[in-house]
């Protein structure tokens, strides 16, 4: 499927108890398609106590992309968490938006993280919602 999913956003009025976000595409960048206020449209869409899961893609370590995402879907009501593979070049990673203030996973979701070949780790986002307030006013 084609389409801009800023326009759905914007003109749809129903509340979501979860919304799950996979976009992507040549020359498709993360950085400006999510930016303050999508990811605040994105986010007034969600019932109480509702969550948002995304994939991302990331250039290498060092890439801010997953934590700048992460704070402004998250904004002041949810808590970012933010699954990756750290050490590969050009990989996927998963951003969890939630209203509780620990990751409270399953134990099968810990089990296949920690039993798998691939070297997955579960952080907080680094970058909170004032963080990049007060980045975009200081430069």
């Amino acid at each position: 499927m084609v389409s801009d999913f800023r326009n759905f956003i914007y003109q749809d009025d129903t509340l979501y108890d979860g919304i799950a976000i996979d976009v992507g595409g040549p020359g498709f960048q993360f950085n400006d398609g999510f930016d303050v206020e999508t990811c605040e449209a994105i986010r007034a869409r969600l019932a109480p106590g509702g969550r948002i899961v995304m994939n991302v893609l990331v250039d290498n370590d060092i890439d801010p992309t997953p934590d700048r995402i992460a704070a402004r879907l998250a904004g002041d009501s949810l808590r970012a968490w933010i699954v990756d593979e750290q050490g590969i070049q050009d990989r996927n990673a998963i951003i969890a938006c939630l209203p509780e203030k620990q990751l409270n996973a399953r134990p099968a979701f810990y089990d296949v993280v920690n039993n798998s070949p691939e070297r997955w780790s579960i952080r907080r986002g680094r970058l909170r919602s004032c963080d990049l307030a007060c980045g975009s006013r200081n430069g």
